[in-house]
């Protein structure tokens, strides 16, 4: 191990580029390490990309690739014999990855944009683990109200021969796994995106035996559909197309929907799809009985992954944070009107904001069924299926859409 960690550290003082390409063969894919160096890899090409077109300074590069020559360095001082590959582990089931260099440089250098709120909540380890951690946590599960939502997207694919399933947001990819299962997989491809590492390498590992990925896009799918992503896309994903948003994905953007279903209507082609799972308003909808509204709800990891979201635009410890959560955090409601940011009609919009900035810290929209329909019509989209499900337990229920371009 001593005789790998110098061989690394001679190889990285004389060939960045090199030392990274090897650290990535032989580092598990699904070790931090490997997202740190990935990253790294990506935010150099931008530097380098600026260099040449005489917008970054020949010394601020300089400074630049020797910063990340350092972190390199201190990844390979944490490396430990668990993270190095395995014999039984074949190089073959890594997982492919695009990297969008533009979002990679952001994250690497802890400067997120103002219009970066709930987008902060899953970059690193720690949002992901707690995002995990709160699907799978009873509390936040009921299983009924999952069965009839499964069910009923289930039905919506029923029939449906889709080549390409691209998938915005998947999370763990249970959700997704939980369709594929029910669908003809022979010849379909899968393209998780993602703004979190980690949560594609969660959803790689729950998909990667039931379908083939020929790759995921770490990017973010708000501001670079229309550049990076669709460039992946546009010559790889052929044939009938689907494009999912699940778990309220659609109902947590940071910007107002319209512009992304523009982006989605102007990639898609005629006969091609769209799948939506959002949240919803049932008719006896009151904001009081509403739990994403009450900070008092909220689980131990709900409490961490929004003050570690916190915590990064705030520059205080998310322990800090944590101790005094409720001086932290309030909770502002917004019908829709200019203030809010949906432009659909009747929508709630739950504000999650910090104390200190004013930053909007996690948006959960909750829509009007019949609204939201009305709004999604004035789309180049036929509605094929759609269902309101109500859950008996709560004020709130999910509105499923199958949209067809025409």
């Amino acid at each position: 191990m001593q005789e790998y960690r110098e061989y690394g550290k001679k190889l990285i003082t004389n060939d960045m580029d090199k030392a990274m390409d090897g650290l990535l063969n032989d580092i598990h894919v699904d070790s931090k390490f490997y997202n740190e160096i990935l990253l790294h890899k990506a935010a150099l090409i931008v530097h380098r990309v600026n260099f040449r077109k005489g917008t970054l300074e020949y010394d601020k590069l300089s400074r630049e690739e020797q910063r990340i020559r350092n972190a390199l360095l201190e990844v390979l001082d944490e490396l430990t014999n668990v993270d190095l590959i395995a014999p039984s582990f074949s190089l073959l089931q890594k997982i492919f990855l695009e990297v969008d260099p533009r979002i990679a440089a952001i994250i690497v250098s802890n400067k997120y944009p103002l219009d970066w709120s709930q987008r902060l909540l899953y970059i690193g380890d720690i949002g992901s683990k707690q995002w995990n951690k709160m699907s799978e946590n009873p509390r936040n599960i009921n299983s009924d109200n999952n069965s009839l939502v499964s069910n009923c997207l289930i039905g919506f694919l029923s029939n449906l021969n889709i080549d390409s399933f691209i998938s915005f947001g998947p999370g763990n990819g249970i959700k997704d796994k939980n369709l594929l299962d029910n669908m003809n997989t022979n010849r379909l491809k899968y393209y998780p995106i993602d703004i979190s590492f980690d949560l594609l390498i969660k959803t790689w590992l729950t998909m990667h035996e039931a379908v083939n990925i020929p790759f995921g896009i770490l990017s973010c799918f708000e501001s670079r559909f229309c550049t990076f992503i669709k460039n992946k896309l546009i010559n790889e994903a052929k044939g009938v197309k689907l494009i999912s948003l699940l778990g309220n994905t659609f109902g947590n953007l940071d910007r107002r929907e319209y512009k992304l279903m523009d982006n989605v209507k102007d990639f898609l082609k005629v006969g091609d799809y769209v799948l939506l799972e959002v949240s919803s308003k049932k008719i006896d909808y009151a904001i009081e009985k509403d739990e994403g509204a009450i900070i008092g709800s909220h689980s131990e990891e709900m409490k961490i992954f929004l003050a570690n979201g916190m915590s990064k635009r705030l520059g205080i410890p998310t322990k800090k944070i944590l101790k005094l959560y409720t001086e932290f955090l309030s909770i502002d409601v917004k019908v829709e009107d200019k203030k809010s940011n949906s432009n659909i009609n009747n929508t709630v919009e739950i504000k999650h904001m910090d104390k200190k900035k004013h930053n909007k810290i996690l948006s959960i929209r909750r829509y009007d069924h019949k609204s939201l329909e009305k709004w999604l019509e004035t789309f180049s989209f036929i509605i094929e299926k759609e269902e309101f499900i109500p859950f008996d337990d709560k004020v709130i229920g999910v509105s499923c859409f199958l949209l067809k371009k025409y």
